[in-house]
C-alpha cells in the first residue's frame, strides 16, 4: 500500500503539472480566494519551470495576468470556470500546444490565442460563441478543434484552410448548411455535426478519404448526396427525416440506408447507360434515314435531268 502511494506521488511530481480543481464532493473556490489561489499556482509553476498547468473548476471569473510569465508552458487547462475573456499577457505563451477553455462563458472568440502558431489542440466547447473570426486561419498547426455546444450559425470560409485538422467537433450548434470547402480537410478523421439544423451535406464530404467517423444525428437531413462512398460504419444518421428514402429503410438503420443508396446509385447508373445506348441507337437510325433520304433525293434529281 505504502509503495503504491510513493510511486503515485513520484509519478505526480514528475508529470510537471500543477493541478487545482474541484473534484467530486469538493466546492470550487469563490471570487477573490480563487483568484489568489490561481496566482499562487502560477507563481509555483513559474518557479519550477513547469510546462503544464491546470486551473480547472476553481470558480475563476478572470485569469491573472501573471499567466504570461509561464513562457515555457505547453499545456493550459482552465476549463469549468466562469471566464469570458483572457488577459492580453496570455499571448506571450508562444510554446503553447494545448489549450482547454471548455465550459466557460465566452461569447466572443478570444482573439489573444490567434497568435499561438504552435497550438495543436483547442477546446472551446460549451461556451456561448456566436461566430468565429476569419483570422482563425492563423492557427495552422491545429489538429484538434472542439467547438461543440455553442451558438454558431455560420462558419467562416477560412476555417476550411486548417488542413492539419484530424478532429473537428461542431456538435450542438445552430448550423443550417455546410460549405463545399469541407472537402479541403483531407486529413480529417473525425467530424461531429450532430444536433444542428442541417438540411443537406455537400457531396464534397465524400473527398475525405481518411474520415473514420461522421456524426450527423439529430439534424434535418432530407437526403444524402448521390455517390457518397463513406461506409455505414463511418456515418451516424439517427433522427433525421430523410424524406426521399422510404421510412421502412430508415427504420432499419444506417447500413440499410447505405445499401439503399448504393442500390439507387447502381439503378441510376444503369438507367444512364441505357439512356445513352438508346440515344446512340436513335442517332444511328437518324443518320441512316438522312443518308437514305439524301440518296433518294439525288436519284430523283438525276431522273428529272434525263427525263
Amino acid at each position: 500500500m505504502m509503495r503504491g502511494t510513493v510511486l503515485f506521488m513520484i509519478a505526480f511530481l514528475m508529470s510537471g503539472v500543477v493541478y487545482a480543481g474541484g473534484g467530486p464532493g469538493r466546492q470550487a473556490d469563490d471570487g477573490e480566494d480563487a483568484y489568489l489561489r490561481a496566482q499562487q499556482l502560477i507563481a509555483e509553476a513559474e518557479r519550477d519551470g513547469l510546462t503544464e498547468l491546470s486551473l480547472v473548476n476553481m470558480g475563476l471569473s478572470s485569469l491573472p495576468p501573471e499567466i504570461g510569465n509561464l513562457t515555457n508552458l505547453a499545456k493550459l487547462d482552465v476549463s469549468r470556470n466562469h471566464l469570458d475573456s483572457l488577459p492580453i499577457e496570455i499571448a506571450q505563451l508562444h510554446h503553447l500546444r494545448h489549450l482547454n477553455l471548455y465550459f466557460n462563458e465566452f461569447e466572443d472568440f478570444p482573439t489573444e490565442i490567434l497568435e499561438f502558431s504552435n497550438l495543436g489542440h483547442l477546446n472551446l466547447g460549451t461556451n456561448h460563441l456566436v461566430e468565429l473570426p476569419v483570422e482563425i486561419s492563423n492557427l495552422q498547426a491545429l489538429g484538434e478543434l472542439v467547438l461543440g455546444e455553442n451558438q454558431l450559425s455560420e462558419l467562416p470560409s477560412t476555417l476550411w484552410t486548417l488542413t492539419n485538422l484530424k478532429f473537428l467537433n461542431l456538435n450542438e450548434n445552430e448550423l443550417t448548411s455546410l460549405s463545399v470547402d469541407v472537402g479541403q480537410l483531407v486529413d480529417l478523421e473525425i467530424l461531429f455535426l450532430g444536433h444542428n439544423n442541417l438540411t443537406a451535406i455537400p457531396a464534397e464530404i465524400g473527398q475525405l478519404a481518411n474520415l473514420e467517423v461522421l456524426a450527423l444525428r439529430d439534424n434535418n437531413l432530407n437526403d444524402l448526396p448521390e455517390g457518397l462512398t463513406l461506409s455505414p460504419a463511418t456515418v451516424h444518421l439517427d433522427n433525421n427525416p430523410l424524406e426521399t428514402i422510404p421510412p421502412y429503410i430508415v427504420d432499419e438503420g444506417t447500413s440499410a440506408i447505405f445499401q439503399y443508396l448504393n442500390d439507387r446509385e447502381q439503378i441510376r447508373t444503369h438507367q444512364l447507360w441505357t439512356f445513352a445506348a438508346i440515344s446512340v441507337a436513335v442517332l444511328q437510325i437518324a443518320l441512316i434515314v438522312i443518308v437514305v433520304f439524301r440518296r433518294r433525293t439525288r436519284v430523283k434529281a438525276k431522273r428529272n435531268v434525263y427525263s
